[in-house]
């Protein structure tokens, strides 16, 4: 059976109250340095605050674990 590990990152927005200015540049760096790595993005979704508006976006990846690490498991 086909094990995974996982790796979540966290993008915190900016902007005038907790706004949604997210460097797109930041964004795509992470995606292709972990596309480059075997990582997939498998889902993202917002961090909001209580009035609504998006603080943060969450982004999970997932990965095939080795052969080798996955037998020790």
């Amino acid at each position: 059976m086909k094990k995974w590990e996982y790796k979540s990152v966290k993008f915190n927005l900016g902007g005038f109250i907790g706004g949604s200015d997210l460097d797109k540049r930041d964004l795509d760096g992470v995606l292709f340095e972990f596309g480059k790595q075997g990582w997939e993005l498998v889902n993202c979704f917002p961090i909001t605050s209580g009035h609504g508006a998006t603080d943060a976006i969450f982004v999970i990846f997932k990965r095939a674990v080795c052969k080798e690490v996955a037998n020790d498991n």
